[in-house]
């Protein structure tokens, strides 16, 4: 891979509200302690999905994109930690470096992986075993984000646990539930495939949530699942939120005061959950995740808004010739 004398490439840009096409962006140049990544896959995160119509983070033109995996120039294969995080905020001083005050995101901040290269700080590589592969890597990041809210949780194996939607966040969460050695988890979901894959892993599949819960983790984030994880509570439970569907909160604030239930939000990881999130990953099935070229993206992304695609993952694979 050579970047020399090269000065644009294929990308998949965001340039309004609901507005994604594919065109030409400026190759990146690596600066200090950077490496140029040639892409090999990248998910699409539901927030991408929801925020590319908003507006609410992203501010046009941007490359996003923030699930990466890919190559090194001398081939060796790596995921993407795309949380740049300072270092010296008294957030990252006390090993909380996912709420760093000057957190940076790729894909955000700074130009992501739907194009054929991505600039990275070497610090935010993590190398892929061979036996990892690409569909299982590109996992990764949003397992990290399902073991950090599991961690958030505060549960032992003991706990009765529900995790309110069953795409990649929720399945993620389900996974490092069951790796801690949860006997019980009941997901809730409605689309079949995701059905499908929770019970894959173990989960009881359920239509609505119970009662009495240790622990509810709501992976979609609007007012009616922020209700239902609070009312699913026993007394003195708690409910880890980070599903970003809605601002609303939805829940009964009084409840939480009689009954002694917490309400925890839950923002990316550490870069040692990210590490442990690799191991997890070998254990994905393949089916999981659903590749497309990175020339469809618009159309992908038109049908993600629609709800026409319910794979638990949808990723893009950049062609071998996106450079020119």
């Amino acid at each position: 891979m050579s970047m020399r004398g090269r000065d644009a490439m294929f990308a998949l840009l965001l340039i309004g509200a609901s507005r994604i096409e594919g065109g030409q962006a400026d190759a990146p140049r690596p600066g200090p302690g950077e490496e140029i990544i040639e892409v090999s896959l990248t998910g699409i995160c539901g927030s991408e999905v929801e925020d590319s119509k908003a507006l609410t983070y992203r501010r046009p033109p941007v490359v996003m994109g923030h699930e990466i995996v890919g190559r090194l120039p001398n081939g060796s294969r790596v995921a993407v930690n795309p949380l740049l995080t300072c270092g010296g905020c008294g957030s990252c001083r006390c090993g909380r470096t996912n709420i760093c005050t000057s957190r940076e995101v790729l894909g955000i901040h700074r130009p992501g992986g739907f194009a054929p290269y991505v600039a990275v700080p070497r610090g935010q590589l993590l190398g892929v075993p061979d036996d990892v592969s690409d569909r299982q890597a590109v996992m990764v990041e949003p397992i990290a984000n399902g073991l950090h809210a599991w961690n958030m949780s505060g549960a032992g194996p003991a706990a009765r646990v529900a995790i309110l939607g069953a795409g990649p966040i929720g399945l993620s969460v389900a996974l490092a539930a069951s790796s801690r050695r949860v006997a019980a988890i009941d997901v809730v979901e409605p689309v079949a495939e995701r059905q499908q894959a929770a019970a894959a892993i173990g989960a009881s599949v359920r239509d609505q949530p119970g009662s009495g819960y240790d622990v509810v983790v709501d992976c979609v984030g609007s007012c009616e699942t922020r209700q239902a994880s609070v009312a699913a509570l026993a007394h003195g439970g708690t409910a880890v939120w980070l599903g970003l569907h809605s601002p609303a909160p939805g829940f009964d604030s009084l409840d939480l005061v009689r009954t002694e239930k917490t309400v925890r939000g839950s923002y990316g990881y550490t870069a040692g959950e990210f590490t442990e999130a690799l191991a997890l990953a070998a254990g994905v099935p393949p089916g999981w995740v659903t590749e497309h070229p990175l020339e469809d993206g618009p159309a992908v992304f038109d049908s993600l808004w629609r709800g026409d695609l319910s794979s638990p993952k949808v990723a893009l694979r950049p062609a071998a010739r996106g450079v020119a």
